[in-house]
């Protein structure tokens, strides 16, 4: 980077601090305003304007918040009290933001579950929260029904159908009662004193390892997410938002909607992602700003050719977990004009945004802004999986360029609004995000879980999840770092890379699980291993699957492949060796299996 766009990066850097600070401020300055007063404001002024895309749908800004207004006249009605949860299982539609936004209102918060959880996993996520009521889409029923005997209370069901009119004469037990209701806007002395710091709603982590948790997502934190990203991204009442991703998560239901909901803008809600429909959505809709995860444009550098794909209006991609192996063909064949990818969870205090299109990074933190973010680096010794802490038994902080755990200073008293660290439903879940000591004793730090690494520039870098890396012949192997390598050999449409163990042997092997096109070349694939990859880090197994199993937020899920690990009797795929001695992939058998875990091969 020469002088003059060092020079440019730091003007970028502090305009956007400058932008978040002051849009921000007024939140702690007003602490009984909530999200759904500011919005109540937006939507005078707007009400015969198109708020929300769905499908063939378009709902006016008088429409959405009058709903939301017979949402907390009906949590009046079933007594919701100030704190008392509401589960909501629904799909992607305009009325979603209607129902958490009017709970909210209400002095209740709405639980966001997560639409593909169901049984155990989905009884767990409400009963974490003590749900008493739940709000189901009949074409979600079925998902509950396989959740109601693990279910602790006595839950009331209220069946909801977006799809059909609010009618006093509906079959449709919630669609009926709401009708009995006045959209009219809902007076402050009309409701319980609700301030910044009560809940608004809860919105799950993805649940990649173990059970989801809670996140408490208090007013303070949803005003903060959507108002952050409209002065990020300069949103205005001509921006279009496409949002394809889920409405239970923050990325969607809170950031992309809030981002263009504060300003008067639009948003476009599809059901569920298309990478067929993506870019003639975005042409017919005219968005500006396109919310993502990494995930999906992987899928759609993938897709065929579409003609639309270069008409699009678009401004930002925005969004996070975009790969190096996938950036650089995503934003030059699409032709997006500026990839904004940021770092951070729903409930996490370390926010960082790679305002100048650095390629890779996610986010910088220049050296007048370290102390302004409270973010850091610290040690980390993944063979122990703890920090390294220096003899007076404090944290020590990692050199540049060195990989260790991103932590963030936990500031509850309003003086720093970004490292603010509400928690989760449940206590013990929140005790173990928070790491002591860590500079100084007494202190308290968050805990992202995430192997990040920064250069002198003070640009950072995702490496891995701490879980996720392993070691193998000694060396440390990041799972992120594999699966960008070999993903970029031919015909590989995913990579999804994770450790095994194998008997006789000390830390855990490479093993990648494989989604494959029709052109892929078995022969090829060591040789391309060997050419890019360290010895320690080649996929010594692969497992080809005709999908990558993910989370409802598009994270690949490794918990269940690693437990599998390369037994054939567990396995169904198609599963197979790289063999040292041929140099080449055979497919995995009884007998060759039972020779690996005796420890026949030198691996």
């Amino acid at each position: 980077m020469g002088f003059i766009s060092s020079i440019k990066s730091e003007i970028t850097y502090l305009k956007g601090f400058l932008s978040i600070k002051a849009i921000l401020k007024p939140i702690s300055a007003n602490p009984t305003t909530i999200l759904a007063d500011r919005w109540d404001l937006v939507a005078k002024e707007n009400r015969d304007k198109t708020a929300l895309f769905f499908e063939d749908r378009e709902t006016t800004y008088g429409q959405f918040i009058d709903l939301s207004n017979q949402f907390s006249r009906w949590a009046f009605d079933i007594k919701i009290k100030k704190g008392d949860c509401i589960a909501v299982l629904m799909n992607n539609c305009p009325e979603y933001i209607s129902t958490w936004l009017g709970i909210s209102r209400s002095g209740g918060a709405a639980a966001l579950l997560n639409t593909s959880l169901t049984g155990m996993g989905l009884a767990h996520c409400i009963n974490i929260v003590g749900a008493k009521h739940i709000i189901i889409d009949p074409e979600l029923a079925a998902h509950f029904e396989s959740a109601k005997e693990f279910i602790d209370n006595d839950i009331k069901i209220w069946a909801f159908d977006p799809d059909m009119p609010i009618s006093t004469d509906s079959d449709i037990l919630l669609n009926a009662a709401l009708a009995a209701f006045s959209g009219d806007t809902v007076a402050k002395t009309d409701r319980p004193n609700i301030t910044i710091d009560d809940p608004c709603v809860y919105i799950y982590t993805s649940g990649t390892t173990g059970l989801p948790k809670a996140a408490k997502i208090t007013h303070f934190r949803a005003q903060s997410i959507s108002r952050g990203f409209t002065a990020i991204m300069s949103t205005t009442a001509e921006d279009r938002v496409y949002i394809t991703l889920p409405l239970f998560h923050s990325n969607g239901g809170i950031l992309a909607v809030g981002a263009v909901l504060n300003v008067g803008g639009q948003a476009i809600i599809k059901k569920r992602f298309s990478a067929s429909e993506f870019w003639d959505d975005c042409v017919k809709y005219e968005a500006t700003i396109f919310q993502y995860i990494g995930e999906l444009c992987r899928f759609l550098t993938h897709a065929p050719h579409n003609p639309n794909e270069t008409k699009h209006k678009l401004r930002i991609a925005c969004g996070n977990g975009l790969r190096p192996d996938v950036w650089k063909e995503f934003e030059t064949r699409f032709q997006i004009p500026q990839i904004l990818e940021w770092y951070g969870a729903s409930e996490g205090n370390a926010p960082l945004f790679n305002l100048d299109n650095t390629f890779g990074s996610i986010g910088r933190v220049p050296f007048w802004a370290k102390s302004l973010l409270n973010l850091s680096i610290v040690k980390y010794d993944v063979k122990s999986d703890t920090e390294i802490r220096g003899t007076d038994g404090l944290c020590i902080e990692a050199e540049v360029d060195e990989v260790g755990e991103l932590v963030s200073k936990i500031i509850n008293d309003g003086s720093s609004p970004t490292n603010r660290f509400d928690g989760y439903a449940d206590k013990k879940a929140t005790v173990k995000k928070i790491l002591h000591d860590v500079y100084e004793k007494g202190d308290s730090w968050f805990r992202t879980g995430d192997l990040i690494r920064k250069d002198k520039k003070g640009y950072h870098y995702f490496v891995d999840r701490i879980g996720d890396t392993f070691r193998w012949k000694g060396e440390n192997v990041a799972t992120s770092e594999v699966s960008e390598a070999i993903s970029l050999y031919p015909n590989i449409a995913e990579a999804n890379v994770y450790g095994v163990y194998v008997p006789k042997s000390d830390g855990r092997a490479c093993m990648v699980a494989l989604n494959i096109e029709k052109d892929f070349e078995f022969d090829g694939l060591m040789a391309y291993a060997e050419a890019h990859l360290p010895a320690y880090a080649r996929p010594l197994f692969v497992r080809i699957q005709d999908e990558i199993e993910k989370t409802g937020t598009f994270k690949q899920r490794k918990v269940d492949l690693v437990e599998e690990g390369f037994d054939p009797t567990k396995i169904d795929d198609p599963l197979y060796f790289a063999n040292p001695e041929s140099q080449k992939l055979e497919p995995m058998t009884d007998d060759l299996y039972e020779k690996i875990c005796k420890g026949k091969f030198r691996i």
